[in-house]
């Protein structure tokens, strides 16, 4: 849901609005099947005092046997790149600002115990201890650039190199991952806005995508309270070897 809410990938985003912002998604797949995956998350994102931006994302998901929660709380500061009138949002001007933001993030792993009535309990990974395989703790950090309609983002995730113990000995450290977006906002008439953007991860394994989004929205001439949006993306695997 990056698309709406940069946010996710990039802890400066926190604070980058004139708004607050608030959002709640569920997703659910493979509707009818036991056991199908669904994802419920809820991010809140705010502005206070004149430059200081507040953020907070908790999501639970759920994958036939095993489930994860987590979050993350953040702090981010944006300095202002266009002139200041007055203290208050509603007089400030941030059409142009460089912001930085830094984002502790605690993840929690676990298996139903349906799982070990199965013929598969005797596997090794997932019979590693009891059910609940604990927390793990790591940072993000990410430094966002607006100027007028042109946006671009840079974040790097799992600044602490972490070994996840939840499926045994063998489980590799989790990778730092680094994102990187950019877009533009061109407006049209009738309240109607096109914008382009490209999102680009990699990570410390060598695995790489890239996105290309096309996005258009229209807020209703004769109704500003109603708006409605269209998008159409692309994504192309970039791993080494593929």
């Amino acid at each position: 849901q990056y698309h709406f809410n940069y946010y996710l990938v990039n802890p400066a985003v926190a604070g980058a609005e004139r708004c607050s912002h608030l959002m709640l998604t569920g997703k659910f797949q493979w509707v009818g099947m036991d056991d199908a995956p669904m994802t419920q998350s809820l991010s809140f994102r705010t502005r206070v005092l004149k430059n200081v931006g507040l953020g907070a994302y908790v999501y639970n998901d759920k994958n036939g046997y095993s489930y994860r929660q987590g979050g993350q709380a953040t702090f981010a500061y944006h300095i202002p790149l266009s002139e200041n009138s007055g203290y208050f949002m509603k007089e400030r001007s941030i059409d142009r600002q460089l912001s930085f933001g830094v984002s502790a993030v605690v993840s929690h792993y676990g298996f139903s115990e349906k799982l070990f009535s199965e013929k598969n309990s005797g596997d090794p990974g997932i019979g590693n201890g009891d059910t609940d395989k604990g927390f793990y703790f790591n940072a993000n950090f990410g430094t966002y650039f607006l100027w007028d309609n042109f946006f671009l983002g840079v974040s790097a995730m799992n600044l602490i190199p972490t070994e996840m113990t939840e499926l045994g000995a063998g489980e590799p450290v989790r990778p730092m991952t680094a994102f990187a977006f950019l877009g533009y906002d061109i407006d049209m008439a009738n309240n109607m806005t096109i914008e382009p953007g490209l999102m680009f991860k990699a990570d410390e394994n060598d695995q790489r995508q890239l996105d290309v989004n096309l996005k258009f929205m229209q807020t209703l001439p004769d109704n500003e309270d109603f708006s409605y949006w269209l998008e159409a993306s692309y994504r192309h695997c970039l791993d080494a070897g593929n």
